[in-house]
């Protein structure tokens, strides 16, 4: 397996060069970064009819062009289709169990993953997440989308389940993503989330052995609760040792940390913000 380094450099190359590949190759690039691949792709002829007939269909809705910011709809794209079978091929080293090279949507033992540009340059939560639902309840099989917009990249899956009056229907419930990935200046919380997502991490560090596990490991890793609590935990463990090893001449340890963490945070916000250089954040070679 590659190191935790190796997978964030490789994923930091990937994002640079994201722009220099039509949207379809620089998504799979990408997914191909995270060890996702499969002999499943799509079809530009039948993206372009399927992206035609939801735009149809999505004018239809209740305040499209509010909800769905439909006016920004630029290009749809099914990137690749993967199957239990190619999952357990990473555990196992079998060879391949299936020979198409077309996205068939009859299958349900899988993930699909696609792509989709936007034209505009900001996009709320709300916003991503209504575009995600719509599409979904057109799918089989679970998404995981990749929206291009601006110079960012947002990663959002939505979560499943079976109708618990009718097993042959699935009800979409909430919507997990992670948000405006820089792709000339990724920060640096997004290359670690980036990189939980590998696959070979995951199979080897969650269990993951077919889509259902591997969807759960995707909605905790991206899931923006889960991952504020982290952070507060983590700055807890900081808190912790930076009281029991830094030294101020007062002797309030305790009271001399908090005032050192409000103070950075603001930094933070301030360099956020760009008010003051990213650099002051960067340690020194």
């Amino acid at each position: 397996m590659k190191s935790e380094t190796t997978i964030k450099q490789n994923l930091k190359n990937t994002l640079k060069n994201f722009d220099q590949q039509p949207l379809r190759e620089a998504a799979t690039a990408l997914l191909n970064t995270l060890g996702y691949h499969s002999q499943l792709v799509g079809n530009d002829s039948i993206d372009g009819i399927r992206f035609e007939r939801w735009t149809e269909t999505a004018l239809e809705t209740v305040n499209p062009y509010q909800s769905l910011r439909i006016d920004d709809w630029q290009s749809f794209y099914q990137v690749l289709q993967v199957t239990d079978n190619e999952i357990n091929e990473q555990i196992t080293g079998q060879q391949r169990l299936f020979e198409s090279q077309t996205i068939d949507n009859a299958l349900r033992q899988s993930y699909l993953f696609v792509a989709m540009a936007l034209s505009g340059k900001t996009y709320t939560r709300t916003e991503l997440a209504n575009i995600a639902r719509f599409i979904s309840q057109a799918a089989p099989q679970p998404l995981l989308f990749i929206f291009r917009y601006a110079d960012v990249l947002t990663l959002a899956i939505i979560n499943r389940r079976a109708h618990k009056r009718d097993s042959s229907k699935q009800v979409l419930e909430k919507v997990t993503l992670i948000k405006d990935i820089n792709l000339n200046s990724p920060k640096r919380a997004h290359i670690d989330i980036l990189s939980e997502l590998d696959l070979q991490r995951l199979i080897e560090n969650e269990g993951v052995h077919n889509f259902d596990t591997l969807h759960t490991a995707w909605e905790r890793i991206l899931n923006t609760e889960a991952l504020n609590k982290r952070f507060y935990r983590d700055l807890e463990d900081w808190y912790q040792w930076a009281v029991e090893t830094c030294r101020f001449p007062d002797a309030e340890n305790e009271m001399q940390v908090i005032r050192l963490i409000t103070r950075l945070l603001f930094i933070w916000f301030l360099k956020e913000k760009g008010l003051v250089p990213p650099g002051l954040f960067t340690p020194p070679h």
